[in-house]
């Protein structure tokens, strides 16, 4: 329970700091993101993975997940409203990377 009190401290002190002071001030449901992302730590799930050259590099592929991780956040009901959001927010786009 301590490493979990540890990580959501780092998070507030350390990490949205560092983003807001990049994207400007987010709001509720983007600072939750950055939450559910930093718990969800998807760069573990896209490592298992060796790049053969022929599917999405791992960059892309994390970007994928942290997008479908916004998808119930945000609660869109589609991914076509998922895509558009992504594409008209700058800020969105840059938190999904």
């Amino acid at each position: 329970m301590k490493s979990l009190s540890n990580l959501f401290n780092s998070i507030q002190n350390w990490i949205l700091p560092e983003i807001e002071e990049e994207l400007g001030e987010l709001t509720a449901r983007q600072t939750e993101f950055v939450r559910a992302v930093e718990l969800i730590n998807p760069l573990v799930f896209v490592d298992k993975y060796n790049w053969q050259g022929i599917e999405r590099k791992h960059s892309d592929r994390l970007c994928l997940i942290k997008a479908f991780i916004a998808k119930p956040i945000f609660k869109f009901t589609q991914t076509v409203t998922l895509i558009d959001a992504v594409n008209g927010s700058p800020v969105l786009r840059r938190l999904c990377g």
